[in-house]
């Protein structure tokens, strides 16, 4: 096998999809439309920050988030993962051979091919049911390995300079969500960014790190029927995140989501009747971001190109039917509208940034009187 440093590098850094469903969808309902289980998304970041690039020596919590609208029993969660190589052969855990026989994960080839379980790394740690685990990237084993392709990375970027604004590699993770004779399989790609080597390192030229560490982006409210779309202002919120810097109004508690999102003021006033109503989500722009533009003489320029971060939002409902689908269903819409059921049911939010950054907001509404 040929191995090269930019082959792989190639490989690993796209700025693509942060995750990839992989689990097929063989009813008619549409997309956005949860009827059964599914890994909506799933969320990186690193403890005591809202990173969600990783470094060696980082603990990172990885969240999934799982939709579950029939209550199916017994739902667990495993977590394999691939230590990126500089092997131009496709790991395991992007192989769509192996993503549809995820069984062989656990199999004596699994582990010959570099495919480890995130729980048994030293000193990790997981929920109950694996919906969220925290990973240490402290132990030598796993340490080497990301190290070794860091040190590959770093030397291909010195000797491209374009490519230092994307001086970091993706470590696939694997997702197996089981309940109750359901199965779906998704993959999250973890970026790992070799931020205190490129800092701490007197041998490398002054401004060599181009690479904008990401940090996940951040949602202020849902909110119904607004006067100004642009904005998202002028209607009452469906839901409004709360967090140390914002409080909830007199009344409210802040509620933690129990499915790892943002936390969510409760109660909140307004609510949805059997009438269409325009939905409208507000970024956060305190976790706004720029990053270094990748091209040539984009990343040695003084001072540096830069681009905005572009987000998208993804609708998730598990009942009614929501406008400006695409032609499988996706509503991508910053203000799609939303016909509820007259069941109880729950609407999900996703922001994602563009470079693996995402969080989301739930709202839960009761049955209509």
């Amino acid at each position: 096998m040929v191995t090269s440093v930019r082959a792989p590098l190639a490989r690993l850094t796209p700025i693509a999809l942060a995750l990839l469903p992989l689990a097929c969808n063989t009813g008619f309902a549409p997309q956005y439309r949860v009827t059964d289980l599914r890994v909506l998304t799933v969320r990186s970041q690193v403890l005591g920050s809202a990173a969600a690039d990783a470094d060696v020596g980082d603990t990172v919590r990885l969240t999934a988030l799982v939709a579950n609208p029939l209550g199916r029993a017994g739902l667990l969660l495993k977590w394999r993962a691939c230590i990126p190589t500089t092997s131009q052969a496709l790991p395991p855990c992007l192989d769509p051979q192996w993503l549809a026989t995820p069984a062989r994960f656990d199999t004596p080839e699994a582990a010959a091919r570099g495919v480890f379980p995130l729980d048994q790394v030293p000193g990790a740690s997981q929920a109950p049911d694996g919906s969220w685990i925290e990973v240490p990237l402290t132990d030598p084993s796993v340490t080497a390995a990301v190290q070794a392709v860091f040190d590959q990375a770093i030397q291909f970027a010195l000797d491209n300079p374009p490519y230092q604004c994307t001086l970091y590699v993706e470590l696939p993770v694997v997702i197996i969500a089981q309940a109750d004779g359901a199965q779906q399989v998704s993959v999250k790609r973890v970026r790992l960014a070799p931020v205190r080597e490129v800092a701490d390192d007197g041998s490398l030229p002054p401004g060599f790190d181009k690479y904008t560490l990401n940090f996940n982006p951040g949602i202020t409210g849902i909110y119904v029927d607004p006067t100004s779309l642009d904005d998202c202002l002028g209607g009452p919120p469906l839901a409004v995140t709360c967090d140390q810097a914002i409080t909830c109004d007199t009344g409210a508690t802040c509620t933690p989501d129990p499915q790892g999102g943002l936390s969510y003021c409760t109660p909140t006033d307004a609510t949805l009747d059997a009438n269409a109503h325009v939905l409208c989500g507000r970024v956060d722009a305190r976790f706004d971001q720029q990053y270094g533009q990748c091209a040539p003489g984009a990343a040695t320029s003084t001072p540096p190109l830069m681009l905005d971060e572009r987000t998208s939002w993804q609708w998730y409902t598990t009942g009614g039917s929501l406008s400006d689908a695409d032609g499988v269903g996706n509503v991508t819409s910053a203000h799609p509208k939303l016909t509820r059921p007259p069941g109880a049911f729950t609407l999900w939010l996703l922001l994602r940034d563009g470079r693996g950054g995402e969080n989301w907001l739930r709202r839960d509404f009761d049955a209509l009187p």
